[in-house]
């Protein structure tokens, strides 16, 4: 082989010998053709400066995407003073248009986001509750979600857990004591309550091969696409956890928001009312009524297209639609907005005693990860089968913060 090729070759798997399978297999087939002459040195030496310049092109893109999906911690630091009266500012133009019965006018729509960053989550209340549970968000995390499913996107996630953690909540304030009897009298103590949420990330996972003759036939770039296809399906997972678990160790003992049992974050429509096809407007109100004030403010509807097609045709007779239709092409009801979700239940769903409605703040619901998701592959692990493994793993756990600030609709029980 021609030495200076060789040293071109040489250079060229120290830089690139680590990257994704279709890259090894264009290297290995430069080699093979210089070995046995099969094309001239200036053909060859074209090869690798056509693979080094697609190297960096994946590098500055790698790169880029690194830099989209950096973790933002918001900061408990003290505002400023100016910051103070924007933050101020958007509060009001929300309370007005709230007030109103108005929506946010587009100019001013980027406001919601913002406001949830300087909220705390929960406000306490007579059960169980908390409003010390931080709210924090990953931009990494909410950029995957918008591609697969937007409902995770909405909980309140919290990554890089350092393991196991019990997160102080807050179960009862202290009582204002009103005047003491004498001057001489001792002030009457009145002690908070504390609770803890527990959070306990368990192992996620998807594993499969794929054959390294379709990755290195394929016309795209495969190994790359197998990435982030792992990825979306970990959200996606994530999505679903957070609908459908059971509390069994098949879903990492997390229990759903569909599987909600608790009483008080429950509201069931009227007895003999045993599918969702009778909800009608006093439902509707009654979940709104049994959610606490932030949940309604911070709130929206969660449903199926069926539900939703079962709520516009409410008969109103002359009176105003309880279903609107919004200048983004999307939907409010009772002057909420409305998530549409192909996990929720559909018509096939519709049995007595099932939660097929969700009302309120999905930050109500936690997500708590331990470290990141964690995308890998190998050439090694399936060698005999000729495939490269890809697999990806995340720790993490789901939990409602105790306090009814979202409330599940179910049909009545037959």
């Amino acid at each position: 082989m021609n030495e200076e090729l060789r040293r071109a070759l040489d250079d060229l798997k120290a830089d690139l010998g680590k990257g994704s399978a279709d890259v090894r297999a264009k290297i290995e087939l430069i080699e093979k053709a210089a070995e046995e002459r099969t094309k001239t040195v200036t053909e060859l030496r074209a090869e690798i400066d056509e693979l080094k310049k697609f190297d960096e092109e994946r590098k500055a893109a790698i790169d880029k995407l690194q830099e989209q999906g950096r973790t933002q911690v918001l900061g408990s630091g003290r505002m400023t003073v100016r910051e103070q009266l924007r933050v101020f500012g958007m509060m009001m133009r929300e309370g007005m248009c709230h007030a109103k019965g108005m929506e946010i006018p587009a100019i001013y729509r980027h406001e919601i986001d913002e406001l949830k960053a300087y909220r705390a989550t929960l406000e306490v209340g007579a059960v169980t509750g908390s409003y010390l549970v931080p709210t924090l968000t990953s931009d990494d995390l909410i950029d995957t979600t918008e591609e697969v499913s937007t409902l995770a996107q909405m909980a309140d996630f919290i990554m890089n857990l350092p393991g196991n953690v019990d997160i102080p909540t807050l179960v009862t304030r202290p009582t204002l004591q009103h005047a003491r009897a004498t001057v001489d009298t001792d002030m009457t103590e009145s002690d908070p309550a504390f609770g803890q949420l527990q959070i306990r990330p368990d192992e996620g996972y998807v594993y499969f091969g794929v054959d390294n003759r379709l990755l290195l036939m394929s016309a795209i770039d495969l190994g790359a696409l197998c990435v982030q296809l792992c990825r979306d399906a970990i959200m996606e997972g994530l999505s679903n956890d957070l609908l459908n678990g059971d509390g069994t160790s098949t879903y990492n003992s997390i229990t759903g928001i569909l599987q909600e049992t608790t009483a008080a974050y429950i509201y069931t429509l009227a007895s003999g009312n045993t599918a969702f096809a009778d909800l009608d407007n006093d439902a509707l109100v009654g979940a709104m009524n049994k959610t606490f004030k932030r949940g309604r403010a911070m709130g929206l509807w969660l449903m199926s297209l069926d539900v939703l097609g079962v709520i516009e045709n409410l008969n109103r007779e002359g009176k105003a639609p309880v279903l609107r239709d919004r200048p983004d092409g999307t939907y409010s009801c009772k002057n909420r907005p409305v998530h549409i979700d192909e996990g929720m239940p559909d018509l096939a769903d519709d049995a007595a005693d099932t939660g097929f409605l969700g009302f309120g703040d999905l930050k109500t619901y936690m997500v708590g990860l331990q470290g990141g998701i964690n995308v890998e592959l190998s050439t090694e692990s399936l060698f005999a089968k000729n495939q490269t493994a890809f697999r990806s793993v995340i720790n993490f756990d789901i939990k409602r913060k105790p306090v009814p600030t979202f409330m599940l609709v179910k049909t009545a029980a037959s």
